[in-house]
């Protein structure tokens, strides 16, 4: 269950930690791991992703055996012994050397029942075969904790590993201690062995702290594998030399462009059409492929093969990837020669790449694809050859594919009449049982009624469940029940209609689509709507507005509804980053008819697999999770699984896992019945982005390392403190030279100057610190720091140096303003004019002081470096709004905003003077994508 949030239970280390206590290693860049250890009295479930280089996160189930749960609970009498669900995440922050350890933050079970809450560091170095580590945790662990993983022998894909520790966790300070026997420890010492094989791995160790053994057990799945299972049970591309026709030959004689045609259909292609340009040369062609998952391998098989039947004179080809019966993305090949060598094996990809122009389907050009689909002809031809084949070979359902996975069994015909039939599995967390969950047959598929409109159906039957096992259905009376009933739909064991929807798909412009809908959406609702997607060529952001009238439908599963009807509005804006992370800002009206936004965040693997999850704000609040006078944000994880990444043969068909929240009504948001972001977001977004354009074009993976990054700052897939190392050295080296201490003597004078208007301010404060115009300044100001970060973030992910630079520089001078300011307050210790009404009162040591302002400190960080770089101070007129606000909340004196103003400024200036603009005779270290370079000057 990945979210964001690193140990709970007896014995939690994880595959990479030593046996309970953690170490500063991380599972390789997407790894998906599942983890089951048991040493009485707990017995721990886990799932985890390395989500980023630098990032691990993930969460599970503890079992307190032993300690029964809800005994005194009449409505769940069997819940049996006691769970707790958590949450971690493990951050790498340095990256180990020759010299210096890897060092690591984690934090544990921040929300929910924190019964296992802890945060602390971890450094762990390897010297020779042993791998050391020690570290310091507050709360659980704490103080103190370290050990040593020792390599006792290492083969192919086998590793012996030796354990040895000393245990950080007060086990006497666990919940229930006195019931589960841990109330008197006996030994800090743990000892034990690993055994690692290839992506399964165990251990077993003996426990100190009550003589126990445990065994641990735990899979590890690399998201990277596209193919963790070799694709061998597919038709090969098509090889076959044939005399290829002339241009004449091929006008006059049909029989060229039919045999073009069958090939296509043999690899598995649909909506084809063929046509010859012969004023231009150019070979036209059209198709989608219902199996090959990606989009540039399905363009390849289609190339490769007009490459060997297509008129000797040919100049060009030019081929139109469709999905849905919309034509989104075409393919110009315009040196066949190149082409031709480079599917022969003979040169290189990178020797081909200037010769494909890749580009959004143009309904309106010379080569219209729409036009050419919806031509009678072309379909006629179409059905002829098809028709011939299955003459040909009777024994054969030609045009008719299978894909059985451990997912499912589909089926597809050649008009994209498709059938699934497989499990769907809803779960649910945060109710009353540790998980909540639902698993029904599925029986269902699609059918295109006219060249532009599919039904969309299927029949859902409950095979497994525990809904409708829970009385107690979560109501709050300030919210429709619009998610909180479904438990409802399961109380009755029958057949149920999932969904019946007719769904219309156009492209509307170069880069403009859309969709009109009406039918049964699903389980709980069904209406009518529709969705504009506007996704710019070239860009790496999309929009789009999605409206649908809905209503909840009745318990039986048909065509009855219960009379609640809504209308709800979402608009969204779509941002690709770097590595197949996506982030989605959602705002509008939801199903409850509440009012508010949503944020998304996920990462697409290279194998296919997505990872994301959402959080939500509305003007709602939904008391309905956890009791009167409290407030739930909806939030959760999902999971898209490529069917492909589990088959012997690609395929396209993909499942999904939500772990929603149980019993939520506000934030939510009825299930699409046709997502066109979804549509165009797999050929479009993920293909095309990060040079994958052309990947696997020649049926192998050329480049399986490409640059993730386009900017000179990879923070994504570099731990923030290595990669400012540098900077830092430079920092350090230079901050007594120059004017740097002449400014920080003018910024203190200022300072001190200031103050005199300390008391005046303090009175304006409190004269209109209530008025509504004054709570609202507040609020902007307060956030204002907030965005400043954020920015800074984003424009260190640009494609654009410059701006990555910049944004670099800014997240430097923003963490750096924010440690001195708490030193300074440390150091100071300023009472604030919310503890006293004498500005100069001073009390060293305190943990609260008032100076200097932190929050405008953080704000003039990360404003200084592109104010300096773009010449724009017209940038710290925020600083006067997020000052004044700070003011007014009785937070601070007027001396302490402007004393924050300044150190976020100086610091600012002197980073961006150290990092974007160093010294002309200074070596410059140039970081990027694909490496490290450094120039130096020569004069």
């Amino acid at each position: 269950m990945p979210g964001l949030w690193l140990l709970s239970g007896f014995a939690h280390a994880l595959p990479e930690g030593i046996i309970n206590m953690p170490s500063a290693r991380l599972l390789p860049d997407g790894t998906w791991f599942f983890d089951y250890n048991f040493g009485n009295p707990y017995a721990i479930a886990t799932t985890g992703v390395t989500i980023l280089p630098w990032l691990e996160a993930g969460g599970g189930v503890t079992r307190f055996r032993g300690v029964p749960g809800m005994s005194n609970n009449p409505v769940f009498p069997e819940y049996g012994d006691n769970k707790d669900k958590y949450f971690y995440a493990k951050a790498l922050l340095y990256n180990e050397t020759k010299y210096l350890p890897a060092m690591t933050y984690f934090f544990n079970d921040p929300s929910g029942t924190g019964l296992f809450q802890g945060h602390g560091g971890v450094a762990s170095k390897k010297i020779g075969p042993v791998d050391l580590t020690i570290g310091y945790g507050s709360v659980r662990p704490s103080g103190t904790f370290g050990g040593a993983k020792v390599d006792l022998w290492e083969g192919n894909r086998h590793q012996f590993k030796a354990l040895l520790e000393i245990d950080g966790n007060k086990y006497q300070n666990d919940p229930y201690a006195n019931q589960s026997g841990l109330n008197a420890p006996q030994s800090r010492f743990n000892y034990g062995l690993q055994y690692d094989w290839k992506y399964l791995g165990a251990k077993i160790a003996h426990q100190g702290t009550n003589n126990t053994t445990l065994f641990e057990g735990y899979i590890k799945i690399p998201l990277d594998d596209r193919n963790l299972l070799p694709k061998g049970d597919e038709p090969d591309r098509y090889r076959k030399i044939t005399p290829r026709p002339s241009v004449a030959q091929w006008e006059n004689n049909p029989a060229y462009r039919r045999q073009l045609i069958k090939v296509l259909i043999e690899q598995d292609f649909r909506d084809i059409t063929v046509k010859f340009d012969t004023d231009r040369r150019v070979l036209l062609l059209t198709g989608s492929n219902h199996r090959i998952s990606q989009m540039s391998r399905a363009v390849g098989r289609a190339v490769q093969a007009a490459l060997l039947l297509c008129p000797i004179e040919t100049d060009e080809i030019q081929f139109t990837y469709v999905d849905k019966r919309l034509p989104l993305v075409t393919y110009q090949f315009t040196d066949l020669k190149k082409l031709r060598k480079y599917f022969n094996g003979q040169i290189p990809r990178a020797d081909v790449k200037s010769s494909i122009l890749i580009e959004h389907a143009n309904p309106k050009g010379t080569a219209n694809p729409s036009d050419a689909m919806s031509d009678s002809q072309q379909l006629a031809e179409v059905d002829s050859v098809l028709q011939e084949m299955q003459n040909e070979d009777s024994a054969r359902q030609v045009g008719f594919a299978t894909a059985i996975t451990p997912l499912g069994v589909f089926a597809q015909n050649f008009e994209d009449y498709s059938l699934r039939l497989a499990p769907d599995l809803y779960t649910y967390l945060d109710g009353p049982g540790s998980l909540q969950y639902a698993l029904n047959a599925y029986l269902g598929g699609n059918a295109w009624l006219f060249r532009k409109t599919e039904i969309k159906g299927g029949l859902m039957f409950p095979m497994a469940e525990n809904l409708s096992s829970y009385g107690v259905v979560n109501e709050d009376p300030g919210l429709p029940t619009v998610r909180s009933n479904i438990p409802l739909y399961y109380t009755k064991d029958n057949l149920k209609l999932q969904q019946a929807v007719l769904n219309n798909y156009q492209q509307l412009g170069k880069s403009l689509y859309g969709r009109v809908s009406a039918g049964i959406y699903e389980l709980q609702y069904n209406g009518f709507g529709g969705q504009l997607l506007y996704a710019p060529q070239g860009n790496n952001w999309a929009v789009d507005i999605s409206a649908d009238q809905v209503y909840q439908r009745d318990y039986n599963g048909w065509f009855g509804n219960n009379g609640y009807n809504v209308l709800t509005t979402i608009g969204s804006f779509h941002y690709n980053l770097p590595m197949g992370i996506r982030m989605t800002v959602r705002a509008g009206q939801f199903l409850a008819k509440d009012r508010g936004g949503r944020v998304e965040f996920a990462r697409t693997f290279p194998s296919g697999m997505e990872l994301g999850a959402w959080y939500s704000i509305t003007n709602a609040n939904d008391s309905s999770v956890y009791g009167p006078g409290t407030s739930y944000n909806d939030n959760g994880v999902w999971m898209r699984i490529p069917f492909d990444f589990l088959s012997t043969q690609d395929t396209r068909n993909v499942g999904t896992i939500n772990y929603s929240p149980w019993g939520v009504n506000a934030g939510q948001m009825v299930t699409s019945p046709g997502d066109l972001y979804r549509l165009i977001d797999g050929p479009y977004r993920y293909n095309l982005s990060e040079n994958r354009a052309l990947d696997r074009l020649a049926d192998i993976d050329e480049d399986p390392s490409l640059p993730e990054l386009g900017g000179s700052r990879n923070v994504l897939n570099t731990p923030f403190m290595s990669l400012a190392e540098p900077d830092v050295v430079s920092y350090s080296k230079n901050f007594f030279k120059g004017s740097t201490m002449g400014n920080f003597l003018l910024g203190a004078g200022i300072t001190a100057a200031s103050s005199a208007l300390d008391r005046s301010f303090y009175s304006w404060a409190q004269t209109n610190g209530q008025k509504t115009w004054a709570k609202n300044l507040t609020n902007v100001g307060n956030a204002l720091p907030y965005a400043g970060l954020a920015a800074a973030g984003i424009a260190s992910l640009s494609d654009v140096d410059r701006i990555a630079d910049t944004g670099f520089a800014s997240l430097m001078s923003t963490g750096l303003s924010v440690g001195l300011s708490y030193a300074f307050k440390y150091g100071v210790g300023r009472e604030g004019p919310d503890q006293t009404s004498n500005p100069y009162f001073f009390k060293p040591g305190m943990s609260n002081a008032s100076f200097p302002s932190t929050h405008e400190a953080a704000l003039s960080g990360s404003i200084a470096p592109f104010a300096k770089e773009y010449g724009a101070n017209w940038l710290y007129s925020a600083n006067i709004v997020t000052g004044l606000g700070r003011i007014l909340g009785n937070n601070h004196w007027f001396s302490d905003t402007v004393g924050g103003t300044l150190l976020g400024m100086g610091i600012g200036n002197f980073v961006w003077n150290f990092s974007t603009r160093p010294s002309e005779n200074a070596p410059k270290v140039f970081i990027h994508g694909s490496g490290i370079g450094v120039s130096v000057p020569l004069h």
